[in-house]
């Protein structure tokens, strides 16, 4: 049998298997038969057959013994599968993890690609999202995946991004995978354009924000903004005048602190014309023969100083041109001065802001009002003032590229209007193939803005013109003094008395009236600047620097009630705690600021009763969230609420939330009696006849001791029955100390057999039902 079961094991290949030794292990059997064979041979029939009796005996008990050995070895075997199929399904999950890790990496990794190279187009691009949320991230969504991008500013320049994505796998198996990484705008850190492509709030009504009075007679000629601060440049009408300030406008909607002044030209009146602020320098334009470029260390907000070794005169003895605009990029100031005998324009290398080099200069026969580099592709806006030219330039395109070696090269200009007009104001694109020009002078039909294609700078074409006249009448032009473009919206610094500030829409300049304009109340008389969504104008002393903002808009603030496992809830038991959730939304982006919130203790449409959160103001955060408020309570029953006030932002109006009534329900008490034997105090069930008893109530509740009164009725029944006639006597209004209120003393009486019955009735108190307590029967023998 054992040959048999060997050969067809030896067919499934088991008894390669090291525990197959087992069933090898046991006793030959071919030996015993043949020793059967042989007494019977030999005729010892007697002793065989009683030998072969207990073979067979001892045989089915063999076969017993292999069946187990069998049975063992197949047990084995199986364990053995099992944990060759459960080491394999593990692999596959392992093999199923690490690739769906790394679909979330690859997406986590993506969002931060996107957000680095929106980075490159504008930092204020770089924005909050989640594919939870209405915000979706950009890219195809997977159900499988959420996404969602964390941006916290650091400074004006730079932000931190966190990347997360989320998945489950399995109800019991949430996953995170979450990348990091650091955003900046390098260009705007150098002193680049810090303006916002973005376009945030209701710029259709603008309205004026903060200002700042720098005197009398000391305009502002022109302001530059920088890591939220402004520098505004004035002309004052006589000496010791500071004509260069440093403002504070972090909190632009209020009057504007002054941080630090300077008078860059103590023994004269000279004033400084423009101003471009980079790093730890401000560079200007000094309207002054002595030095035409003046350069302000303005590390230290509160002392702004002249660098003397950095103050460079370029003109020659007795040239009486002084400083008119500059512009700075990439430790390169681009100096314009007025009509001179000399160049009028200078490329000058600041690389070492305390030892400027003009390295290369150009004759423009002009004064240079405004400039503009990009891509070493230098923008002059000049009026003509060359009497021997026939064609009039109100622009000049120089190539900049080799000013290092002295040379400027003129690739072209262009003359849209007759001599009389000036190039004012220049505005370029970030992307450099846009060009905008700003025009003025003696004019009643000729168009004073411009939008040019730049692409090829040898070869400029006009995209679009705008005439524009002023309010008064329109028959006589304005004078456009500065520009900022922002998306599809131009934004004008006119000599329109009425409306200096001007908005156009780009893609309807047709219209006769422009997307948007405001009366700024003091004669425009310098230069407009955008940084980040608002908008800073120079202009007359007592409003020498305006800042402009977009019209606020409505955000959706909503509150709701939340218990301490942060579930929201409309109502509560009595002794829970509570606090309120403040979300704050917006169209125009997530709405910062900060919010206020209170509790109303004594009603639920938030009308009396509140109470200040000991923590307001709260800060938004950067999802516009307050969560959670200070904790209320343990709270009794009643009728609470709670409201919050959102203080508003640069772009989003103040408002309030809808009111979040909270209801406290009353708990009911339990109440238990029993029935005491005045004499001794025992509680009894059955007295004689003549014994005098008392009932007595205890109260308890889910939250503190039950407090108030109780009545005690006692029937001439055993079931409390109130017919007429039941009622053996009242006890009203018992009050209960500690949770406990005896009735008076009654002394039965034959008349009460067989029986009588207490109740106990609770009037309930501010946190608990009123309740009736147990009908008790008492036995009177």
């Amino acid at each position: 049998m054992k040959a048999e079961l060997i050969g067809k094991f030896n067919m499934v290949g088991l008894t390669r298997l090291p525990f197959f030794s087992l069933i090898l292990a046991t006793p030959a059997r071919g030996s015993e038969v043949a020793a059967i064979l042989l007494r019977v041979k030999r005729g010892d029939h007697a002793k065989m057959t009683a030998k072969s009796a207990q073979k067979r005996q001892t045989r089915k008990s063999n076969k017993g013994s292999v069946l187990v050995e069998v049975l063992i070895a197949l047990a084995i075997l199986s364990l053995g599968i099992s944990a060759v199929l459960l080491l394999s399904s593990a692999n596959q999950d392992l093999k199923v993890d690490s690739q769906t890790n790394n679909e979330a990496l690859a997406k986590a990794q993506e969002q931060l690609e996107n957000m680095r190279a929106l980075s490159r187009q504008d930092i204020n691009l770089v924005q909050n999202c989640d594919d939870s949320s209405a915000t979706k991230c950009s890219g195809a969504l997977d159900p499988f995946y959420n996404r969602k991008v964390i941006v916290t500013d650091i400074d004006s320049f730079s932000k931190q991004v966190t990347s997360q994505v989320t998945y489950s796998i399995g109800s019991l198996r949430p996953q995170k995978v979450e990348l990091s990484t650091v955003v900046a705008d390098w260009i705007s850190v150098l002193g680049g354009d810090t303006c916002t492509q973005t376009l945030s709030g209701d710029w259709a009504n603008p309205q004026l924000l903060g200002t700042v009075d720098v005197g009398g007679d000391n305009g502002g000629t022109d302001v530059d903004v920088l890591s939220k601060k402004a520098y505004v440049t004035t002309n004052p009408s006589g000496n010791n005048k500071p004509n260069f300030y440093v403002v504070d406008v972090a909190n632009p909607n209020i009057d504007l602190p002054i941080l630090g002044s300077i008078d860059t030209n103590p023994s004269t009146e000279a004033g400084l014309a423009t101003v471009h602020a980079a790093g730890k320098y401000a560079y200007v334009a000094n309207m002054s023969t002595v030095s035409q470029l003046q350069i302000i260390d303005i590390s230290v907000p509160t002392s702004p100083t002249v660098v003397p070794s950095a103050s460079l005169k370029v003109t020659a003895v007795g040239d009486a041109a002084v400083g008119n605009s500059i512009f700075y990029t990439n430790k390169r100031v681009y100096l314009g001065l007025i009509k001179s005998s000399g160049p009028e324009f200078y490329v000058i290398d600041v690389s070492d802001p305390l030892n400027p080099l003009a390295k290369a200069s150009f004759e423009i026969n002009s004064r240079v009002n405004a400039i503009t580099v990009k891509n070493n592709i230098a923008y002059l806006a000049v009026p003509d003032d060359d009497s021997t030219s026939t064609i009039s330039e109100q622009l000049k395109i120089l190539d900049v590229s080799q000013a290092d070696a002295g040379v400027i090269t003129q690739l072209n200009t262009f003359s849209p209007n007759p001599a009389t007009m000036s190039g004012e104001g220049l505005y370029i694109s970030k992307d450099g193939k846009t060009l905008y020009l700003g025009q003025g002078g003696a004019n009643s039909s000729n168009p004073v803005f411009f939008s040019l294609d730049v692409t090829n700078p040898n070869s400029i074409s006009p995209i679009n013109s705008k005439y524009i006249g002023t309010k008064v009448d329109g028959k006589i032009g304005i004078t456009v003094n500065a520009i900022a473009v922002r998306s599809n919206l131009a934004f004008l610094w006119t000599s329109d008395t009425n409306l200096g500030f001007q908005i156009w829409d780009l893609n309807n300049l047709g219209s006769p009236t422009p997307y948007a304009a405001l009366n700024t109340q003091q004669t425009p008389t310098g230069g407009l600047d955008c940084d980040g969504n608002l908008v800073y104008t120079a202009q007359r002393s007592n409003k020498a620097l305006q800042i402009i903002g977009p019209g606020l808009i409505n955000a959706t603030i909503t509150l709701a009630v939340h218990n301490a496992a942060h579930d929201p809830i409309t109502a509560a038991n009595i002794g829970d705690t509570v606090h309120a959730s403040v979300m704050v939304a917006g169209t125009e982006g997530t709405p910062a600021g900060k919010v206020d919130i209170t509790f109303y203790t004594s009603s639920d449409n938030c009308t009396s009763g509140g109470i200040s959160d000991s923590s307001n103001p709260f800060a938004l955060d950067n999802t516009g969230v307050v969560d959670p408020s200070s904790n209320q309570g343990p709270l009794n029953a009643g009728s609470y609420s709670f409201q919050a006030h959102y203080e508003g932002d640069s772009i989003y109006n103040v408002g309030d939330s809808a009111c979040k009534s909270l209801i406290m329900a009353k708990a009911t008490p339990t109440v238990s009696t029993t029935i005491y034997d005045n004499a001794d105090g025992q509680a009894v069930t059955s007295v004689p006849s003549g014994t005098v008893v008392y009932d007595q109530a205890t109260l308890t509740g889910s939250v503190g001791t039950p407090t108030g009164t109780v009545n005690f009725t006692l029937y001439k029944n055993d079931s409390c029955n109130l017919s007429p006639g039941q009622v053996i006597k009242t006890d009203s209004g018992v009050d209960l100390i500690s949770g406990a209120a005896q009735s008076s003393t009654y002394k039965t009486k034959n008349g009460d057999k067989p029986s009588i019955s207490y109740q106990a009735h609770y009037n309930g108190d501010f946190n608990y039902n009123a309740v009736d307590g147990p009908c008790e029967s008492l036995i009177v023998n």
